[in-house]
């Protein structure tokens, strides 16, 4: 009996070190994805306007066309909150801001947020 109160006391001391991982995990791997979707969909966007692809004419479908780009790179069940700060296309400017908000495994909620400017260089 002894060992038997033993051993669920040590499974329920691992199950809550496996949620304690698993939360903190989930916040990282959130960052990480926002991040590498931000930064891949901007480079597309500007490389699109700095090649002249994609009639990319006006600062709306600047905006637009990054939207477009990034929601691709997206694959989490969670809200997402886009603010495009800047968008010139006469400038070859790009400022996004961008707000992830979602549910750890215990219920809370969690928020991420990353903030990116690119800036196309002109060559003479």
């Amino acid at each position: 009996m002894k060992n038997a109160l033993l051993a669920a006391g040590l499974i329920l001391c691992g199950l809550l070190a496996a949620l304690c991982i698993w939360s903190s995990e989930s916040s990282q791997i959130r960052q990480r994805e926002q991040w590498t979707a931000l930064h891949h969909a901007m480079e597309q966007t500007m490389e699109s306007l700095a090649g002249g692809a994609g009639g990319i004419d006006s600062d709306e479908k600047l905006a637009a066309e990054f939207m477009e780009k990034f929601l691709l790179y997206i694959d989490s069940d969670s809200t997402v909150d886009v603010t495009v700060h800047t968008a010139d296309v006469r400038e070859g400017l790009l400022d996004v801001e961008v707000t992830e908000t979602f549910r750890y495994p215990n219920g809370r909620q969690g928020q991420v947020t990353a903030r990116k400017t690119m800036i196309i260089e002109e060559k003479n």
